[in-house]
């Protein structure tokens, strides 16, 4: 059963380096080519207005501060994963929100979607490896025999 727990944990903690990937990604076509995204985003920039623009893939840099740490040491850094659960769940809700009510293009949904997705898939694999999603979170990742203040 051990081999087993290890094996899912190694596969969550490559689901972690596939979502910093994606993130990497999306940061680095947002600083290089902004004009070129916003547009598929169907958003648009105004003169002056590129700095705030630019604020958005440097959103997708932080995630991936956190989420390699997960990878290199998914067992220890498992509050992580939990954190980083939560943040995707938030981030796909706001994109779904602006597609619905600020009528935003479809590029938003995708990039929810893929939010989404990669969200339950940690989950997923969270809860194959015996963690539970909220005892990870409010234990700050500390098994249950330690007491916390």
């Amino acid at each position: 059963p051990y081999s087993m727990l290890d094996r899912r944990l190694k596969s969550l903690g490559l689901t972690m380096l596939l979502s910093t990937a994606w993130d990497l990604l999306i940061a680095a076509l947002g600083l290089v080519f902004p004009f070129q995204l916003a547009a598929w985003m169907r958003v648009e920039i105004e003169p002056g207005q590129l700095f705030y623009w630019q604020l958005w893939p440097l959103l997708h840099l932080l995630l991936p501060c956190f989420c390699i740490l997960a990878w290199m040491d998914t067992k220890h850094n498992i509050v992580i994963v939990a954190g980083a659960i939560f943040a995707r769940l938030i981030y796909a809700l706001y994109m779904f929100i602006g597609v619905l009510w600020r009528d935003a293009g479809a590029a938003w949904a995708v990039m929810g979607g893929v939010s989404l997705a990669i969200a339950l898939l940690h989950y997923v694999l969270l809860r194959l490896s015996d963690f539970g999603l909220w005892e990870v979170f409010s234990r700050a990742g500390n098994p249950p025999t330690i007491r916390t203040r």
